[in-house]
């Protein structure tokens, strides 16, 4: 049976966080004081209960308690200060905000950051030990997972409606797929090392075709990354026109912050999305052709360059 307090007759504070293996998200700490007399049986260590168990002893754990608080510590601050201090910063936080003050502090691990004039003790497993340690492990993993569930839907295939931001293997793969976003933490390692990121592959196939040809052709490079990673790489594109390395380039976007920002660097014109669907249809055709006669690849590339000049004299 868990026990309610290490030193009876004292006000004792448990602390616990949740999220703090997690690729996105923030990670999120609880404060919790029971009353003496607490008792509960399923109270357990939230990793040990079901979604809906945890839902429905929060209510209990929010009515009965003395005093609760939870913190969050978001993805900016955890890349700045490491994961480790953000979950010690977020249980300090959770503390300042209790009502009652604690004149002990129970923490589930081994290893705190003290508390300014309260003392703590360190227990490994202790949400599976004391009761106020195991309710805030509840009001952790319970707020945290709400908080996961609204960002979903702002970014769906992600899939944090079910993986809450941890890394299994559908969240690494969506990373793949769209890159991150800016509730990754950006200091954790989003992708094995042989896997890329959309913007490391995106990267890659700009430096290839820089290589490949002085003509480049990008329709929306920045489709899909963040806006600093497309300044990223349009920078790279500009710096290659000026060192002279392109000599001709069509550049198609659409993303009007790109566009503001790039557009007295190259040339804009509004009428190149039509132009441009234009020569998709066409490339569209011909390539559906190269699979059966390679003899077409030299018209490819005289396409790429024909299309150039073309649009090169109807601007001057």
């Amino acid at each position: 049976m868990k026990r309610q307090h290490s030193v009876k007759a004292i006000i004792e504070a448990g602390t616990d966080e949740a999220g703090r293996g997690c690729l996105a998200g923030p990670v999120t700490a609880a404060a919790v004081i029971l009353p003496p007399d607490f008792k509960n049986e399923l109270l357990n260590d939230s990793k040990q209960l079901t979604e809906k168990q945890r839902n429905l002893l929060r209510p209990i754990i929010e009515k009965e308690a003395i005093a609760f608080a939870v913190s969050f510590v978001y993805e900016t601050e955890i890349d700045e200060i490491n994961i480790l201090n953000a979950s010690f910063t977020a249980m300090h936080r959770a503390v300042d905000q209790l009502s009652t003050r604690p004149e002990a502090l129970l923490i589930d691990g081994n290893r705190f950051n003290p508390y300014p004039n309260i003392p703590h003790n360190c227990i490994i497993k202790g949400d599976g030990e004391f009761l106020s340690i195991a309710a805030a492990s509840i009001l952790a993993k319970t707020y945290r997972d709400d908080y996961m569930e609204q960002i979903h839907e702002e970014f769906p295939m992600y899939d944090w409606k079910q993986n809450k931001g941890y890394p299994t293997k559908k969240h690494r793969q969506e990373i793949f797929n769209h890159g991150d976003c800016k509730h990754h933490r950006k200091s954790f390692t989003l992708l094995p090392a042989n896997q890329l990121s959309l913007f490391e592959r995106r990267r890659l196939e700009l430096f290839m075709a820089l290589i490949s040809s002085r003509f480049l052709l990008c329709d929306e490079l920045g489709a899909g990354l963040s806006i600093i990673e497309a300044r990223e790489l349009y920078d790279i594109v500009l710096k290659m026109v000026k060192c002279g390395w392109i000599e001709s380039s069509l550049m198609i976007e659409h993303r009007q912050e790109l566009l503001d920002e790039y557009c007295s660097e190259f040339f804009y014109l509004n009428i190149f999305p039509l132009l441009f669907c234009i020569f998709h249809i066409i490339i569209f055709n011909y390539q559906s052709k190269l699979a059966t006669d390679s003899s077409l690849i030299p018209q490819l590339s005289l396409l790429h360059i024909s299309l150039l000049c073309s649009l090169s004299i109807t601007l001057s």
